[in-house]
């Protein structure tokens, strides 16, 4: 059996028919800000696939569409659209001089270390609920030109041995996507950077990436929660359901409620002790619909 580090590196690698060829050398970074350009108009299209040999199970398209001052620091606001479940989530992200990565979500109290551009030293940084180090540098082969890659691996903090997902970081680029463990990926089909384009870039109106009308309601409170989250749904049919807890890493953590349900309103919690702070998804499935909840849980 393959160590999940192995097995990581593979699921990106092997779905993403860009990067055929990974030479493992020691490449100089020329200019650390190209590995996460952040310029206003940049667009990026991923690929989400489920399992190995699985199927693409959503198109997400991410946008530099403005930029915010938060507490007298300046953001590019990237917005992330779902096309085939509907959700959009906005992010807060900046590069500092010394190629350190901030982001935050809308509300988060303070923002996180993503990256470290400059690092190659492979120290660990907190990334809020899990950790962070570089793994190495790479000349990869990226829609048909060879590329520096920077790869960035992410950890449990109970367990820091085994990583929970591997990204990659391409020069001119921005993130490739990431390998995750169960052989579930996302990876990059297409961009535009600074008015440049890479791969498939395909053109969606706004109004695609607009919230579709949903068949079932979802809330979840309180949100930030400290220990116990209660999940309020309502559902319009007599129908089939699931919902359950995921995290980042794309793992399944608990279902809270599963079989028929009658028409109505239905109330359930999710007692998350014994969980790390961080951020998770309330995922509801009926037989007509999907709704995700962001949840957040400060200790």
């Amino acid at each position: 059996m393959w160590h999940l580090r192995n097995t990581i590196v593979f699921t990106l690698l092997s779905f993403c028919h860009s990067l055929p060829t990974v030479a493992q050398v020691t490449v100089a970074r020329v200019n650390t800000y190209n590995f996460y350009p952040l310029h206003l108009g940049d667009r990026w299209e991923y690929l989400d696939i489920a399992g190995f040999g699985g199927s693409v199970v959503d198109t997400v398209i991410v946008t530099a569409d403005a930029d915010s001052i938060v507490s007298d620091t300046t953001y590019i606001v990237k917005h992330f659209r779902s096309l085939h479940y509907g959700y959009r989530i906005t992010h807060l992200e900046r590069v500092d001089a010394s190629g350190n990565v901030f982001g935050r979500f809308e509300g988060d109290i303070s923002e996180r270390l993503l990256h470290r551009l400059n690092d190659t030293t492979q120290s660990w940084w907190s990334s809020g609920s899990d950790y962070r180090r570089f793994d190495s540098t790479s000349l990869t082969v990226v829609f048909g030109s060879a590329r520096v890659t920077i790869g960035v691996l992410s950890y449990s903090p109970s367990d820091t041995v085994h990583p929970t997902s591997r990204e990659a970081l391409c020069d001119g680029i921005g993130s490739l996507g990431w390998g995750g463990p169960e052989g579930s990926a996302r990876y990059l089909r297409g961009a535009k950077i600074n008015g440049v384009e890479f791969g498939i870039v395909t053109s969606v109106r706004e109004d695609q990436l607009s919230h579709t009308a949903h068949y079932a309601d979802l809330k979840a409170y309180p949100n930030p929660f400290n220990a116990s989250v209660t999940i309020d749904f309502t559902t319009r049919f007599s129908e089939t359901i699931d919902l359950a807890v995921w995290n980042l890493a794309g793992q399944r953590l608990a279902t809270l409620a599963s079989g028929a349900y009658p028409i109505g309103r239905h109330i359930v919690h999710w007692d998350a002790h014994g969980f790390t702070s961080g951020i998770y998804f309330i995922v509801l499935r009926t037989t007509n619909d999907q709704i995700i909840q962001r949840i957040v849980m400060l200790k």
